[in-house]
């Protein structure tokens, strides 16, 4: 079987030089090449006449396969392999072809033959691929039998494949998804007292421990209590920012919403981040991801709450905002004006 390198972008070549082609079909160096990339010419660097295929030439072993391959991977082609010059003017003398070839092959025609057998492989199932078995077999590879299914041998290091009766065993025998929910709900209740988050914990009348709270101002709407947690190494620089792209006075569009959730444990109400205004002047406002009690036009909102900064407030400097979010983790921010550089960090507290 001949050998070939296949390109299927193809390989850019410039001014390859033949001279007196005569009137039989020929080949070029790499023999395999695009129709819509060819150009032969009588001088080379674009220069002296250009031949067109029909009146000066014609092009002949068109690859199929390949010109579809090669048309799957960008702009439409057909791959061709030879070249005849119809044309007595320039069967003599010299000619310059520039183009894009796609393959090498030492023998004309055993490009389509190789694909075809490549094709007929690819299309192997079961055990004629490659002797494939759906049983656990050692130094084999794994195919699923007729109802879908594959094994594995048992599993004996951490890293190896769990089968079912590795998680039945686990499980518990005759356990189901049922009882196992049924267990959990049974943990989340303990003695009928449903387990607290936050606040005081009482478990069969008595009071297991006492929640410590923090005493802060809500926003509207917000319950009041629970309890700040500091965290302990946040990350330096910017988690959020926005520079340009703004509508003024708009959250959405045109304004900057920040996804806290990969930050943040569940259950978190609010967080306190440090926020950074550019040298522009103007307000920022935020309000709770999508909230409906804040007009997605701030600035005429009634509701203040939802102004971090007033005019002239963090020009240059961070300043500390707590953020409420929404129940998906999310705050959305707006400007005052469209030249307002906004800079958001990681949270530094999160109230849960």
């Amino acid at each position: 079987m001949a050998l070939m390198d296949i390109n299927l972008t193809g390989a850019t070549f410039t001014d390859y030089h033949l001279v007196n082609v005569g009137v039989g079909a020929f080949q070029l160096e790499h023999d395999w090449f695009t129709k819509e990339d060819l150009v032969i010419r009588t001088a080379p660097a674009w220069g002296g006449t250009l031949l067109i295929e029909g009146t000066d030439y014609t092009l002949g072993t068109k690859s199929n396969e390949l010109s579809a391959r090669v048309s799957a991977a960008g702009p439409t082609r057909q791959v061709f392999h030879e070249i005849t010059i119809i044309n007595a003017t320039y069967q003599s003398g010299d000619l310059y072809f520039s183009g894009k070839y796609i393959a090498d092959s030492n023998e004309a025609g055993d490009i389509n033959a190789l694909q075809d057998q490549l094709g007929a492989h690819a299309a192997l199932t079961g055990s004629s691929a490659h002797g494939a078995v759906s049983a656990p077999t050692a130094s084999q590879l794994i195919t699923r039998d007729a109802a879908g299914r594959a094994q594995v041998a048992a599993p004996s290091v951490a890293a190896d494949i769990a089968r079912k009766d590795t998680v039945d065993d686990l499980a518990g025998a005759g356990r189901t998804t049922q009882t196992v929910k049924a267990n959990a709900d049974a943990i989340a209740t303990l003695d009928s007292a449903a387990v607290k988050k936050t606040g005081d914990q009482t478990i069969g009348g008595i009071k297991t421990f006492t929640g410590a709270t923090v005493q802060y101002a809500p926003v509207s709407g917000e319950p009041s209590g629970g309890t700040w947690h500091k965290v302990s190494d946040p990350s330096p620089g910017w988690f959020a920012s926005k520079t340009s792209g703004w509508t003024a006075d708009q959250f959405i569009p045109g304004g900057l919403t920040v996804d806290f959730s990969s930050l943040i444990p569940i259950g978190t109400k609010a967080v306190r981040v440090i926020i950074q205004r550019g040298e522009a002047s103007g307000s920022i406002y935020y309000r709770k991801g999508n909230d409906p009690n804040i007009s997605n036009t701030p600035a005429s909102d009634s509701e203040r709450s939802h102004v971090v900064s007033y005019d002239g407030d963090i020009t240059y400097r961070g300043y500390q905002a707590v953020v409420w979010l929404s129940a998906a983790y999310t705050a959305d921010f707006a400007v005052q004006f469209d030249t307002i550089d906004l800079y958001i960090s990681c949270p530094v507290e999160y109230l849960i």
